[in-house]
């Protein structure tokens, strides 16, 4: 499928979502938004270790 192109999107990411009429609709991920999951701090954090944590139960 031919995509528009503009040279200062190149690499731009996209989600993608299909509407109930089969529309499908490319929405630009907007690349500010960080996944904490996929960060360095938090990849080998503990999650597990939290979940025994008595301060962090009331979260």
């Amino acid at each position: 499928m031919p995509v528009p192109f503009k040279e200062n999107q190149v690499g731009q990411e996209y989600s993608v979502a299909e509407n109930v009429d089969g529309t499908i609709i490319y929405t630009p991920i907007n690349k500010k938004h960080v996944n904490i999951f996929e960060s360095e701090e938090f990849k080998n954090h503990d999650f597990q270790a939290d979940l025994k944590n008595p301060e962090l139960m009331e979260l």
